[in-house]
């Protein structure tokens, strides 16, 4: 997911590397892979829905469902109206890199395309392992003329989806938000013990829009090795997906080009 129509979002996103708006982390020695690991033991399969949610906005409030699989190297999401349960989009990920399924974009045109390389992973906030650095050590982000240090600051005990965790307020160079967007919070929620995501939230104010919140908040999660699981992960399941989101995007294109005629 990303920011939409927030005046302050490139600003925003810029809070400790955009923790709160699910970018890759970047750091003066590049990206930190940690944040592309979802710490998960071989033949390990997490099963988990995400509330999506965007208030506050410039026209573009929201509200969806995530769906996701994750693996030790593979995982795929899709993405519903919370309302209506329509199917939106979704992505495949492996080492070939991230297919990328819209089934309903802004211009109502579906479309599947591919990009190679890492990709964040699907979940409430950053997986596991970059969690764990954030909470025991900090990331040093930014480059050369502007560094930042980005830590997580205690604020209390929290329960979420049924697990126990600690709410964080995200800091750079000991500061909540950033100096060019005042009174802007970046919050994560992080299970005890085990690291894993359960709350992000980024919060500023939007002027006439008033309070500008984006928050991804854990429903369920599971963590299966059955067969089924495995099973919706493997290289077949996503090549089937893959060609069925090619049909339609066949579909709609001829469908569009008759009605031209």
């Amino acid at each position: 997911m990303t920011t939409l129509s927030f005046r302050g979002a490139a600003t925003l996103a810029a809070v400790a590397g955009a923790l709160a708006v699910g970018a890759p982390v970047a750091s003066s020695a590049g990206i930190d892979p940690a944040v592309y690991d979802p710490g998960l033991a071989p033949g390990q399969v997490e099963h988990g829905v995400v509330d999506f949610t965007i208030s506050g906005s410039a026209g573009n409030d929201m509200h969806r469902r995530t769906e996701y699989w994750v693996s030790e190297d593979r995982w795929r999401e899709q993405t519903t109206d919370a309302k209506t349960g329509e199917l939106l989009s979704g992505r495949v990920h492996d080492s070939g890199g991230t297919t990328w399924l819209q089934y309903k974009p802004v211009n109502g045109d579906p479309r599947v395309t591919h990009f190679s390389g890492n990709d964040s992973v699907p979940g409430a906030g950053y997986p596991a392992p970059f969690n764990q650095k954030l909470a025991t050590t900090g990331v040093l982000e930014g480059n050369a003329t502007r560094q930042l240090n980005v830590t997580l600051q205690p604020i209390g005990a929290v329960t979420i989806a049924g697990f126990t965790g600690t709410r964080y307020e995200v800091l750079s160079n000991g500061q909540p938000g950033i100096e060019d967007a005042a009174g802007s919070h970046s919050i994560l929620v992080i299970e005890d013990g085990t690291y894993k995501p359960l709350l992000r939230e980024s919060t500023a104010p939007n002027g006439k829009f008033g309070q500008f919140d984006q928050r991804e908040e854990l429903v369920s999660r599971t963590i299966s090795s059955s067969d089924a699981a495995v099973a919706r992960v493997s290289k077949a399941s996503f090549k089937k997906t893959v060609r069925a989101w090619k049909a339609k995007v066949k579909a709609f294109k001829a469908s569009k080009q008759r009605h031209k005629k």
